[in-house]
C-alpha cells in the first residue's frame, strides 16, 4: 500500500511532527529502528533504522562536527 503511516514517541525519538522519509521504507525498518533504540544488533542487513525519527547521538550532532 502507498498510504502507510507510523506514530513514534518516546526516548530516542525526535519531536518533529510530520516527517517525510528520505528513502523508501519497509516494515522491517520499523524492527531495525526499535532494535537500534534498544541498542540491540540488527540481524537483517537489508533493514535499516529510520534515521528521520531518531534523535542524533552525541557524536552525530551537526553542530558538534
Amino acid at each position: 500500500s502507498a498510504g502507510i503511516w507510523l506514530v513514534a514517541a518516546g526516548f530516542g525519538i525526535r519531536r518533529e511532527g510530520l516527517v517525510t522519509p528520505r528513502a523508501q521504507r519497509h516494515l522491517s525498518d520499523v524492527t531495525a529502528t526499535a532494535r537500534s533504540l534498544l541498542t540491540l544488533p540488527n540481524p537483517d542487513p537489508r533493514s535499516h533504522a529510520i534515521a528521520e525519527l531518531m534523535r542524533p547521538r552525541a557524536g552525530e550532532l551537526a553542530w558538534s562536527r
